[in-house]
């Protein structure tokens, strides 16, 4: 996945899926095969080749599917020159040396991306003990039966900030993650910065519990299921949780979660958020809800042990129009969290570290919700540095590094109490004074020569440099008002070229002086976009160059994607540099 860009790069530059167009329904098997040809410089002398024998037994479904790879690997030999260019060329412009091909297609990479996978290699893995099916005396005494080695009390530790959270060695992950005490359930693999908002929930069950009557929390964004299960275990007999999820594959992802790990507490709702109703008497009840929109996870280290958690991989590739984007889609959907009638905690949470989705999103959604909310201080016992000044006080915010593992942001959104009555002067006597909770002191942040401080910007100006600095092409939304799923942040069929579809990016007609800048209608999702995501990106960045090369075959031949033709490509309109 941290090569895709360079892999969309290398198909658009060769217009491989216009010379080759009856692969554009296996876009995922060409990039894979790519990426493997990219390790040998596309030379076929290196490159061990595929195998393609079969076991006796072979259904013909599983020939013909072997059949078509072998036709792949034969049109990608045709290629060989083209693509070994373009992948030279990507190496330049990305100063990529080294004496070895691995070398140099590691070089290829950013310095921060490299920097966070050393970092990732040797940091300790962690699970969560389920308490529906186990207890961790229980789990500890059969992992220590099941080990062949003597150094099981190195290995696996309890965390000393969660009881239900074991640190196991990378060296030894493996081993565990293939035991029975995974499959069947009893440990989860979850890292340890997934623990805090379960923590803070479980010290709002007090506040917003009336009459042992249950607590209902409301998770915005279940994917598969492993923060909403895991607020299940905390609420366990004290309420339950209410989990939506519109994507397919992380609804059935959920579902089996939920049977494995012998969950009952837990309700699925097949919907989007942003298209529940605040009046809907399902949701009269709930008191917690849980916003933790599509972000750019740019505070993930382990990507590879997220992947296993989460079932989605964090993407290191985006831009400042990205991140824009990522804003107005987030700030929508946490302020839609505010329709509920008797909702008392909006809690939002993010994976990534720029304040576009962090900071700003909170601010803007303070000022648009009114005097009736403020900022409730997130765990305030437990201490972090301030790194920059426009950080906010009340907010978790775990920067990732080795020792603090992935990193992540939590603010929490709560009811202003009501003003008391004036007390007589016998009860200010007697009165005891009580403060708001505070975080422990940090350390302050001492400014860098060359570091610049952004002032905060008035209401009105900051709307108009959002309006002005935002991608051209956005559709225009009244502020606060839900996403709904027939509207999409890009717009594939009106790419304007090949570079501009490796960004995702539409391109629309510009007004004309004096007049209104167009407006964008609504386009219903391609089934692609609604099926499943890459964290911090659509499957739109997936498939654009598919889109490119269908854009060049010309509109009659998308009516008959399934029917391979042959049709003479179109010159590359913008060569390189």
């Amino acid at each position: 996945m941290k090569y895709m860009p360079y892999i969309d790069t290398i198909l658009v530059k060769t217009q491989f899926l216009v010379y080759h167009n009856q692969f554009l329904n296996q876009l995922g098997v060409v990039k894979v095969m790519i990426y493997d040809l990219m390790k040998h410089h596309f030379d076929y002398h290196n490159y061990s080749g595929l195998n393609r024998d079969l076991p006796a037994e072979a259904t013909s479904a599983e020939k013909a599917a072997v059949n078509e790879i072998m036709e792949l690997d034969a049109a990608l030999r045709e290629f060989q020159i083209k693509m070994a260019a373009a992948y030279a060329r990507i190496r330049i412009e990305r100063k990529a040396s080294g004496s070895t091909s691995k070398e140099q297609m590691e070089n290829v990479l950013p310095e921060t991306v490299r920097q966070k996978e050393y970092i990732a290699v040797d940091m300790p893995k962690c699970l969560r003990i389920n308490r529906f099916k186990t207890t961790r005396e229980d789990i500890l005494r059969e992992l220590e039966e099941g080990r062949s080695t003597s150094s099981f009390r190195t290995d696996v530790i309890v965390d000393p900030d969660f009881e239900d959270l074991l640190v196991v060695s990378p060296d030894h992950f493996n081993e565990i993650k293939a035991s029975r005490a995974v499959t069947e359930g009893r440990l989860i693999v979850e890292d340890k910065t997934s623990f805090w908002l379960p923590q803070y929930v479980r010290s709002l069950i007090p506040s917003v519990q009336v009459d042992s009557q249950d607590v209902q929390v409301l998770d915005a964004r279940a994917g598969c299921g492993v923060k909403a299960l895991h607020l299940a275990s905390v609420l366990n007999r004290t309420g339950k949780v209410l989990a939506c999820e519109s994507r397919p594959g992380r609804i059935e992802s959920l579902k089996n979660n939920r049977e494995v790990q012998g969950c009952r507490n837990l309700e699925i709702f097949d919907s989007d958020f942003t298209s529940l109703s605040g009046d809907d008497p399902r949701f009269a009840e709930v008191s917690i809800v849980i916003v933790e929109p599509l972000n750019s996870g740019t505070g993930i280290l382990d990507k590879l042990g997220y992947l296993l958690q989460e079932e989605e991989f964090p993407n290191e590739q985006y831009t400042q129009k990205d991140l824009w984007a990522l804003h107005k889609q987030q700030l929508a959907t946490v302020k839609h969290a505010f329709s509920f009638p008797n909702v008392q905690h909006v809690i939002y949470v993010t994976r990534s570290v720029n304040a576009e989705e962090n900071e700003n999103v909170v601010q803007e959604t303070l000022e648009a919700i009114g005097d009736a909310w403020e900022l409730g201080c997130v765990l305030p016992e437990v201490p972090i540095m301030r790194n920059e000044e426009y950080e906010l006080e009340e907010c978790l915010k775990i920067i990732p590094t080795e020792a603090t593992g992935n990193g992540i942001f939590i603010a929490s959104f709560q009811l202003v109490p009501p003003a008391p009555e004036e007390p007589t002067e016998a009860e200010l006597d007697s009165a005891q004074v009580t403060e708001k909770p505070r975080r422990r002191k940090r350390k302050p942040h001492q400014r860098q020569k060359g570091e610049h401080f952004q002032p905060r910007l008035p209401k009105a100006l900051a709307a108009s440099v959002e309006r002005l600095s935002a991608p051209r092409g956005l559709p225009v939304r009244a502020l606060g008002s839900p996403v709904t799923s027939d509207e999409q942040l890009v717009d594939v069929g009106d790419l304007a070229n090949s570079e501009e579809s490796l960004t995702g990016r539409p391109k629309v007609p510009q007004a004309e002086p004096g007049s209104r800048s167009p407006k964008v209608a609504p386009r219903r999702a391609s089934s692609y976009e609604k099926a499943i995501g890459v964290m911090g990106i659509s499957l739109t960045s997936f498939y654009a160059p598919r889109d490119a090369a269908m854009r060049k075959l010309g509109a009659e031949f998308r009516q008959g994607l399934s029917e391979p033709r042959s049709i003479f490509p179109v010159p590359n309109p913008r060569p390189w540099k």
